[in-house]
């Protein structure tokens, strides 16, 4: 815990998995256990380009956060955006 105060800020988020040692993360900030559902997200999506290579795996890791965190949402409408400047509706 000592380490986590000295390099981490108050209100800092932590992903972690359910080992019982991380309950009390929740002085420093919020405490996810989520990273088993990122991870099992990633190694889906990723099983599909049948391996990737080493160098390039944190652009595909990225590629993964981004999808993760915006899986609910429509992706055409800011593709779309980011290359036309607007959207039609």
């Amino acid at each position: 815990m000592e380490v986590i105060w000295a390099k981490t800020r108050k209100g800092s988020v932590f992903h972690t998995d359910t080992f019982k040692s991380y309950n009390s993360l929740h002085r420093f900030g919020k405490h996810l256990n989520g990273i088993e559902g990122f991870w099992s997200y990633a190694k889906h999506k990723l099983y599909n380009y049948r391996g990737v290579s080493r160098a390039n795996f944190p652009v595909y890791l990225k590629e993964m956060e981004y999808r993760y965190n915006h899986r609910k949402e429509h992706i055409l409408d800011p593709l779309i955006s980011l290359h036309f400047g607007y959207v039609s509706y």
